[in-house]
């Protein structure tokens, strides 16, 4: 996944957020009497702060997965380098007997 995608998901998820936000408080403003709508709004809501808050938590761990992933490549290379160092080194030695 690519962190443009995730940064575009995080934006998109809390324009709705407050899109709902800005429903309701227009429907309480304007009809009160629409507590069943109201109370349904505000208990979705709810549950996109929720699916917010576990999109907070999963992205930071993308991201230390990712920083984790990268430390891994990077001594991968170290250890391939190694290896060719070593192949040179038993290469020179076997010319030299």
């Amino acid at each position: 996944m690519e962190s443009i995608d995730i940064f575009m998901a995080k934006i998109n998820l809390q324009t709705t957020i407050l899109k709902f936000v800005s429903s309701i408080e227009e429907l309480q403003e304007k009809h009160p009497e629409r507590a069943d709508l109201i109370e349904s709004m505000l208990t979705s809501l709810e549950h996109l702060n929720k699916y917010k808050q576990v999109f907070d938590h999963l992205e930071e761990s993308f991201y230390i997965e990712c920083k984790t992933n990268l430390r891994h490549q990077m001594y991968i290379s170290d250890l391939k380098d190694k290896i060719k160092n070593l192949e040179m080194e038993i290469k020179i030695n076997k010319e030299k007997l």
